[in-house]
């Protein structure tokens, strides 16, 4: 699925639109409402039922975050020794960081951002979802970005995991 600009926005409007009506009741009609932020993390959790949790992802703080469309394994490097985190479907985990004493504050608009990425990933993966379960390659594809993508043994995506690049 190729989607323009134009669609994703279309998307997006939808989507916000639907759950402030879900959220909000009878205050989302308020147009200063749809104004204000969107509480991102009940967005995630009981909107699109995602489980949101926090891990070391990386040692030099390259990646942010890490969401899954199936269960899945991802191998990562931290502090020079290799470990596995496992992903369930519609799992998103956020580096550790931004939940750090002394960061969250700090890093809240960035964490706010990578969640509502995550989310977006998700929306988008449903859109186009098939519901068949395949096993998964260990190692991602790295975009010229940066970021990597985990793919199927029928490389269809199953996963994205977002650095500061993407």
């Amino acid at each position: 699925m190729i989607l323009s600009q134009k669609n994703i926005e279309e998307i997006a409007v939808a989507v916000i639109k639907d759950f402030q009506k879900s959220f909000f009741c009878s205050d989302a009609d308020d147009p200063e409402r749809f104004a204000l932020p969107t509480p991102i993390d009940q967005f995630a959790s009981h909107y699109l039922n995602l489980k949101v949790s926090f891990q070391k992802l990386s040692s030099d703080g390259s990646i942010y975050s890490l969401t899954a469309y199936v269960d899945t394994e991802y191998q990562i490097e931290v502090d020079g020794s290799q470990r596995s985190i496992f992903l369930k479907t519609n799992d998103v985990v956020l580096d550790k960081s931004f939940i750090e004493p002394g960061n969250i504050r700090k890093l809240c608009g960035k964490r706010r951002f990578t969640l509502a990425h995550e989310c977006a990933h998700q929306i988008l993966f449903q859109l186009n979802a098939d519901d068949r379960k395949v096993a998964c390659h260990k190692r991602p594809e790295v975009r010229e970005n940066g970021s990597r993508v985990l793919r199927t043994q029928e490389d269809q995506s199953i996963g994205t995991i977002c650095g500061n690049a993407d």
